[in-house]
């Protein structure tokens, strides 16, 4: 928990960056510590909210709410993840859901065919969505990245996924049964590869 002293100091240096800032930053926080400026401009604009982003930006860049990656143009992180905490934590539970649905959104619309490459985190954000639409998004995102995981050696995500497939499927109802047993098979084969024998095979049994 993060005690409340911090919490009140955190809050009082990012109400000086006024309202429409806070709430730039309150979408940016979302994606994580860092987070890519087109991305961020994608979802507010998809959002109809009719807010200086790029204003909002450089008011926290200058008081060092946000950095700039080195090497990596138009692209932030937070300074410190108690800032992120603060700012994703002060959302109302049902804002953060509909908010994290249009990053995944955006995401998709921007990556287009190769969406297994952020599949990770595709499935992040659909999943904190929530809605039943949103959970079949995630079963969907989360095999195809196991697959690419699994062709590139990458056991250890790939049986992360498939373990993420299986449980959001299940919770929309999206699998049929021999769908759902070929998808177990693929987790232990993947947890088998990442070293993972006794959960391997407690998942064939």
């Amino acid at each position: 928990r993060m005690p409340p002293g911090v919490r009140e100091v955190v809050s009082a240096r990012l109400d000086r960056l006024g309202a429409d800032c806070r709430n730039v930053l309150a979408v940016a926080a979302l994606f994580g510590n860092a987070f890519r400026v087109d991305r961020l401009e994608a979802v507010l604009g998809a959002s109809n909210v009719a807010v200086p982003w790029a204003g909002a930006l450089d008011r926290a860049l200058r008081s060092r709410i946000l950095v700039d990656i080195d090497g990596t143009p138009g692209e932030y992180a937070f300074a410190h993840a108690l800032i992120r905490r603060v700012l994703v934590d002060e959302l109302e539970p049902s804002a953060r859901a509909v908010w994290h649905a249009r990053i995944a959104r955006a995401i998709e619309h921007l990556i287009g065919a190769r969406a297994d490459t952020v599949a990770g985190e595709l499935v992040r954000h659909f999943v904190a969505a929530g809605t039943l639409d949103d959970l079949r998004k995630a079963c969907h995102h989360a095999r195809r990245g196991a697959e690419r995981a699994a062709r590139e050696l990458g056991w250890e995500e790939a049986a992360r996924l498939y373990e993420i497939a299986l449980d959001t499927g299940a919770r929309c109802g999206e699998l049929g049964e021999v769908e759902a047993i070929e998808l177990r098979l693929a987790h232990a084969r993947a947890l088998r590869r990442s070293g993972d024998v006794a959960g391997a095979r407690a998942r064939c049994e």
